[in-house]
């Protein structure tokens, strides 16, 4: 009877232990959207707005041509990619 008592007391504290790391530890960030240099390209509603003075040349950087261009444009898709901007690339 005592061994039946001590193994209810357990499982009953390890399903406490469970729920009190559930509740401390906070959920996954949800998953970065990486929007490649054409799609920021081809939307510049969705983020010209927070570049009032210069979203013409970031638009220049993502239409780069030339040897070398891959890497202007990736890092200005890069820089967009990571403003966080709530956009469906798909």
């Amino acid at each position: 009877m005592k061994k039946l008592f001590a193994i209810a007391v357990l499982v009953l504290v390890l399903i406490l232990v469970l729920q009190l790391v559930s509740f401390a530890c906070p959920p996954p960030p949800p998953e970065p959207t990486y929007c490649s240099p054409g799609f920021w390209k081809n939307h510049t509603e969705d983020w010209a707005y927070l570049f009032p003075d210069t979203w013409e040349d970031i638009v220049a950087d993502l239409k780069a041509r030339g040897h070398g261009s891959a890497a202007i444009r990736y890092a200005a898709a890069g820089m967009l990619n990571d403003l966080g901007l709530d956009v469906d690339c798909d």
